[in-house]
């Protein structure tokens, strides 16, 4: 079995001796296995590489070298289609859809879920419901009608993370979901983001910029940095 390959939904990666980059490699050596119920925080410089090693486990890019395996329970790696149902991604640009409402924002994470003329026509009362109380958890549940592009740009990033948990993923790939939020709320948007890893169980990588906060709420962190990686364990 893969190491980590734990759980009965969540998924797990594991990176052995990888290597990312576009043009060119932007960090290499990178070893590591997260399980479902972990959080890996990946810190490090702008330009390091942090977005294309997502962008490099999500199947977006291929890796330089090495290789990454996204696995279920029983260790088997999943193709590029099916990790695409089982992901969300919070990107650093967002992707809501400005016209619409905060609430709308959110269902959208569990458009598949339903034929698109049951969403066309509304989605049901209960799923409207539950993105009212996401959003409250988060501290937006007073604007949930507002338009998107009525709100400001933390509360946009606090949607589009809401967004990505409403959809329950079995593993989630954050990119900088804090960057724009004061100590507090950014607190309780990573309390929410660990608590979906340990309930459901998902494996979690959340890109930060905040030493502070990974090691306050991550397992453990990665650094990138000078074309290196490397993994610590957060201290008790």
């Amino acid at each position: 079995m893969v190491p980590g390959a734990v759980g009965s939904r969540g998924l797990g990666v594991v990176c052995r001796g990888l290597a990312v980059g576009r043009t060119r490699p932007l960090v290499d050596g990178v070893d590591v296995a997260v399980r479902p119920g972990e959080v890996l925080a990946v810190l490090g410089p702008s330009g390091v590489g942090k977005s294309t090693l997502l962008d490099t486990i999500e199947g977006r890019v291929a890796p330089w070298s090495g290789e990454v395996q996204v696995h279920d329970a029983d260790g088997r790696d999943l193709g590029v289609v099916e990790r695409g149902r089982r992901i969300a991604r919070v990107e650093q640009d967002l992707l809501l859809v400005d016209p619409i409402s905060l609430e709308h924002n959110v269902l959208l994470g569990r458009l598949d879920r339903y034929p698109w003329w049951r969403t066309f026509l509304r989605f049901p009362h209960h799923e409207r419901e539950a993105a009212r109380e996401a959003l409250a958890r988060i501290g937006l549940g007073h604007l949930w009608w507002k338009p998107a592009a009525a709100v400001s740009g933390g509360e946009r990033q606090r949607t589009a993370l809401t967004r990505a948990l409403f959809s329950e993923p079995d593993l989630l790939l954050a990119d900088e979901p804090t960057a724009g939020l004061d100590a507090d709320t950014a607190g309780i948007a990573l309390r929410l983001v660990v608590e979906h890893a340990r309930r459901r169980p998902a494996a979690v990588i959340v890109v930060l910029h905040d030493p502070a906060l990974a090691e306050r709420h991550a397992d453990r962190v990665l650094r990138l940095g000078e074309g290196r990686a490397v993994v610590e364990e957060r201290r008790a």
